[in-house]
């Protein structure tokens, strides 16, 4: 009978590799210091470090203003990642930067509003800012006397306004919206706030991209400023390409074309088309695309065609081909009107005639 194998138990095996390895253990053999590391704690309070400052946070009135501003760009410094950003989120910081606000201290206010547009960005932020009902807040923020708190504020609508989500919440809460961005143009024009003032133009470009944020915009007499905003600008203005873009959405609207022509907007567009703007293909390529849109519009074809017909003659043959392709088929929806028709018989040279009435 053979002799039966002995085995070891396995406990016997663990405990031999652990008094091996017990003299190799990082803090007690070398080149591993047996001093505490502040880097290595550093990096592991790091970890925490956003639940750490939103429960700071938290404590409101508590929290001195000079701790809270602290607290508040170290929040700041620490939500570089969409990660660290949704943590924060799922940690309730949201309620307490919208109470801050309107807190009294300038500092405060600011770096609240930057934190709100900061967490926007994500679509946690935006569903807690909706839930929290955060609109309120931010719409005070545009009307801060203080500026940098007012342009912080312009961002939170802009982030909101970028997302598809978050333009629907501001379409949806448009009878409130739209005018105070709005307004905030108009109060940037007026004291030279170019940076906050573009911030909010860019709002209603996204805004007008669909039918019933073009509707809200018109509401809120937003065409009027956009074309004020272009009648006023000079070819290197900051503004003028955005207002062009938003106006020349407008101009795809059925209610926006007529919004246009009421308000005389047809010599600013067309004025968009002139030699200044030749270094400008974007705007020239805008504006002849809002001429073609208000082609569209019957009784505007023949005042396209006296107004702007010249100029979009000399388009046709530009280099810029959307430049091109835009002026030729807006002379040709025109030329659909008879006396429109007739006018460009008279004034067309027969090479572009050949390509716009085709003899």
């Amino acid at each position: 009978m053979a002799e039966p194998i002995l085995t070891r138990p396995a406990w016997v095996q663990i405990q031999e590799n652990s008094q091996f390895l017990k003299d190799r253990h990082p803090y007690i053999a070398p080149p591993f210091s047996k001093e505490v590391d502040p880097q290595e704690v550093a990096i592991a309070y790091g970890r925490r470090q956003v639940d750490k400052l939103v429960g700071v946070l938290k404590l409101g009135d508590e929290l001195p203003p000079e701790q809270c501003k602290q607290a508040l760009q170290a929040l700041f410094d620490c939500i570089s990642s969409q990660e660290s950003r949704a943590l924060a989120i799922k940690s309730g910081v949201l309620p307490h930067l919208l109470s801050r606000t309107t807190d009294q201290d300038r500092v405060i206010r600011r770096l609240a509003c930057i934190l709100v547009a900061r967490f926007i960005t994500i679509q946690s932020g935006r569903e807690a800012f909706a839930r929290d009902d955060g609109l309120p807040n931010i719409l005070a923020g545009l009307q801060d006397p203080i500026r940098e708190v007012n342009h912080a504020s312009a961002e939170c609508l802009h982030n909101l306004s970028n997302s598809p989500d978050g333009s629907v919440f501001l379409r949806t809460n448009s009878d409130t919206a739209v005018p105070a961005v709005v307004q905030h143009v108009q109060r940037c024009r007026a004291d030279g706030s170019s940076a906050a003032g573009m911030v909010s133009i860019e709002t209603l470009v996204n805004l007008t991209r669909v039918g019933s944020g073009v509707e809200a915009v018109l509401q809120a007499n937003g065409a009027d400023v956009l074309l004020h905003c272009i009648r006023t600008d000079g070819p290197d203005g900051a503004h003028l390409e955005a207002s062009a873009r938003a106006v020349s959405q407008i101009c795809q609207h059925p209610l926006g074309k007529k919004k246009v022509l009421q308000l005389d907007g047809l010599p600013a567009i067309t004025a968009l088309l002139g030699d200044a703007m030749r270094g400008r293909g974007a705007v020239q390529q805008l504006a002849t695309a809002a001429l073609m849109g208000l082609t569209l519009d019957e009784a505007a074809k023949v005042a396209i065609v006296e107004t702007a017909g010249k100029r979009l003659a000399e388009l046709v043959s530009c280099a810029d081909q959307a430049v091109s392709q835009n002026a030729l088929y807006t002379l040709q929806s025109a030329a659909e009107h008879p006396t429109a028709k007739e006018i460009l018989q008279v004034r067309l040279d027969p090479a572009t005639r050949l390509r716009v009435l085709g003899f």
